[in-house]
């Protein structure tokens, strides 16, 4: 009976929690517009091969562009110094690796991993370079 008490005590305190950490949600996720400007999305494409089968019921897709995109902020950065222009680089290229990673852990390729994650880093990279190259003739 202890036992039957205790859980329905500890739902209602779960739920308040639960409740404030959403109610705080939208408060934390607005952002000051300077702040969402300091941003880079970074797109990590691979593409996903898939069996085809010849059945009226299931179309042959023979392969998909399956993108991940993320952001790199720069918000803490100076963009007119260098070496801050060098930390975001190395911002860049890490989000670049860890998304091309997690894309070839969700869709695992066949047998040309290494390669593949290195063709993914690189067009991951060339996807921020425009807003990279914005931001810096911003920042002079």
């Amino acid at each position: 009976m202890n036992m039957y008490i205790k859980s329905v005590r500890t739902v209602p305190i779960f739920l308040a929690i639960a409740g404030l950490s959403l109610a705080a949600t939208p408060l934390a996720a607005q952002e000051e517009p300077e702040t969402l400007e300091k941003l880079v999305v970074v797109q990590a494409p691979v593409v996903v091969e898939r069996k085809s089968e010849n059945r009226a019921s299931h179309p042959v897709i023979p392969s998909e562009i399956v993108e991940l995109k993320r952001q790199v902020s720069f918000a803490d950065l100076d963009l007119a110094d260098s070496a801050d222009v060098m930390e975001l680089d190395a911002r860049i290229e890490a989000i670049a690796e860890d998304s091309c990673e997690m894309l070839a852990e969700m869709f695992p390729f066949d047998g040309t991993g290494k390669a593949e994650i290195h063709r993914c880093m690189k067009r991951a990279i060339a996807s921020a370079l425009d807003q990279k190259e914005r931001a810096i003739a911003a920042a002079h």
